[in-house]
């Protein structure tokens, strides 16, 4: 619906929407589970009536089990002015940074106790269980990460990580777990590979550890029945599925940057041409044949004579190569031109990208004998290739794999739960999305126009920024901040995400959700609490001193960690996890059933990221 031109509310019906909002409003009714059936039955059907907050209110009110309910419910009816006791709270620990021991000792304790007279308005607490890990190697963390998600899976407490040898925790450093695990499962040499080639590295850069990733985003790669790898594959799709699943319900995201595709296959959407490799990419030969296809099919539509028709048919083989290779660089060639120069005859019906492989090591076949037969400018065969193409990437070669990622999902929450959302609202929240604006909610209509304008990203970063402490919105650093993420690229815009949020996304609400606070700092070095997302910035005068900051900021946090030392620019990262280690590292990740079922608040202390240097107390 939203690909017709009607934007992202189109078809959002005003009346049914509030109605569903006003009984999601009675706690009574939440809590003795006497929603109307059509609340549970017309989202899932028709998720495009009804707006997105109230959709995603009803998921955290119904979908999640009873104890997940009443705390959103609680958070829903907590009394303004113990909401407004923890902001000046939170506004008194932008001056900690200034403070001596006992008045920041001071500010640390007003802090704890407005949050603990929110907590004492809450009929109980969603109980949460501490899990501690090992920060390693990339197969270290990961194979923490599978034992813990495959035991905590169907465990309904909230779940929290730290890290071992590290002073954090709290949500920042919860969701900076999630935030490294789904860095390390983009590892180009990871031994499970899960994911279609992009073929997007550059020349010279075959070295890089990590996938670089297109404005698509990861699909997963096609696999014959009987492919050796299989099982592994599967086993980690499920593993993926109780991340995510685990991830959405305790309100953290997992940022790997999976298609829309990906979603739409979760949601049983049948995938059509549109969604093949992109021109470029690894298989991208598939998109350009699909778009010859086109060309043909345009042709046939106009029922012209067939001697006018078979000339029109013709004239589309001599169309510029450009339609198969839009970078092409060289002399002019045509397509049919482009193809002979390039493969040395029209191909075979197999895979084109040698991406699914039968028992002998040969490209599958696309149909019975195809290695025999040739591909031709004839829109019957081409449409007999492409969809064979299509069946085989994106239907058969893959259900396997999504049907283990479903089931993961269900050890964590009943996956039809995710049937109340579109699959690109799915892609946001689960994962946020790749290209960092500073706008409010990314619509369809955006993306399909392009380029945010400055003047609203600029308008957005001037409501939603909050000073605390002593900044005022007029104040000539903040103006600067604003200016320097203003000329931030999209790689150095998910780093300053990264360094305040733990996460390199923005929220599904873009960026009135992302709560980003800037606070006045006495010392020379930017430091950054994840927990309350709050930048703590020097008294910078100028834009390179404070763009020189924000690097320095930027490397320490890339060298992993939570922790009170400042790590200088350029001291190397700490030791990686050997191999030899893997083992005992991961069974850290068993630490979880020590102290499961302990009570622990949301947010016991401030963990700090970036070189913090916090009161003695922290």
């Amino acid at each position: 619906w939203c690909h017709r031109g009607l934007g992202q509310d189109g078809l959002v019906n005003r009346q049914l929407s509030q109605k569903l909002a006003l009984l999601l409003a009675d706690a009574l009714t939440i809590a003795s589970g006497s929603l109307p059936p059509w609340c549970h039955l017309l989202p899932p059907l028709f998720p495009f009536l009804f707006a997105f907050p109230d959709r995603e209110l009803l998921v955290k009110c119904s979908g999640f089990g009873i104890s997940h309910t009443m705390y959103w419910l609680q958070e829903q009816r907590v009394d303004p002015s113990l909401r407004e006791e923890l902001r000046v709270a939170e506004q008194a620990m932008g001056h900690v940074t200034e403070m001596a021991g006992d008045r920041a000792q001071r500010a640390y304790d007003g802090l704890l106790r407005a949050e603990e007279a929110i907590d004492g308005q809450r009929i109980g607490r969603l109980r949460s269980d501490i899990a501690r890990v090992q920060r390693g190697d990339g197969e270290g963390i990961l194979q923490q990460a599978e034992l813990l998600m495959k035991q905590h899976a169907r465990v309904t407490h909230k779940l929290e990580v730290q890290f071992v040898g590290e002073h954090g925790f709290g949500w920042g450093v919860t969701q900076g777990f999630y935030t490294a695990v789904a860095l390390e499962m983009q590892r180009r040499d990871d031994v499970v590979q899960c994911w279609r080639p992009t073929g997007l590295e550059a020349p010279g850069h075959a070295h890089e550890q990590y996938l670089q990733v297109g404005p698509e985003g990861l699909f997963l790669r096609p696999l014959a029945h009987g492919d050796p790898s299989m099982p592994k594959v599967c086993e980690r799709m499920r593993f993926l599925g109780r991340l995510m699943a685990k991830a959405l319900r305790d309100g953290f995201s997992v940022p790997l940057p999976l298609s829309r595709a990906f979603f739409a296959l979760l949601m049983g959407e049948r995938l059509g041409r549109q969604e093949l490799p992109a021109l470029g990419n690894t298989g991208g030969i598939a998109r350009g044949f699909a778009l010859v296809l086109e060309q043909l099919e345009a042709v046939a539509l106009q029922r012209l004579p067939p001697q006018e028709a078979h000339a029109k048919a013709k004239a589309v083989g001599q169309l510029p190569c450009t339609l198969l290779a839009p970078d092409y660089v060289g002399p002019a060639m045509t397509v049919e031109e482009y193809v002979i120069a390039a493969e040395g005859e029209w191909p075979a019906f197999v895979d084109p990208a040698g991406l699914v492989r039968d028992a002998t090591g040969q490209p599958q076949e696309l149909v019975p004998g195809g290695a025999e037969r040739r591909l031709a400018l004839d829109e019957t065969l081409l449409r007999e290739w492409v969809e064979a193409v299509v069946k085989l990437w994106l239907r058969e070669g893959v259900k396997t794999q999504i049907d283990a990622f479903r089931r993961g999902v269900d050890e964590v929450f009943p996956v039809h739960t995710l049937q109340r959302f579109t699959s690109r609202e799915l892609q946001r929240m689960l994962c946020g999305h790749q290209q960092v604006v500073w706008t409010a909610y990314i619509s369809d209509d955006w993306l399909k126009r392009g380029h945010a304008r400055l003047e609203d990203e600029r308008k957005a970063l001037e409501e939603h920024i909050q000073p605390i402490g002593r900044l005022g919105k007029k104040s000539v650093v903040l103006t600067l901040l604003i200016d320097e993420l203003l000329a931030m690229d999209n790689a150095r815009r998910a780093k300053f995400l990264e360094l305040v949020t733990a996460n390199p996304r923005l929220p599904a609400g873009g960026l009135p959700q992302a709560g980003i606070k800037v606070a006045p700092r006495a010392q020379a070095r930017i430091w950054a609490q994840t927990c309350a997302k709050t930048l703590y910035l020097p008294d910078y005068a100028t834009a390179e001193d404070l763009r020189s900051g924000l690097e320095e900021a930027f490397a320490n946090a890339a060298l992993g960690g939570f922790h009170e030392s400042t790590v200088p620019l350029g001291e190397p990262a700490a030791p990686r996890l050997s191999s030899a280690n893997a083992e005992a590292a991961a069974a850290a990740a068993v630490e979880a059933a020590a102290v499961a079922g302990a009570s622990v608040p949301a947010r016991q202390a401030a963990p700090l990221h970036a070189g913090a240097q916090p009161p003695s107390s922290a």
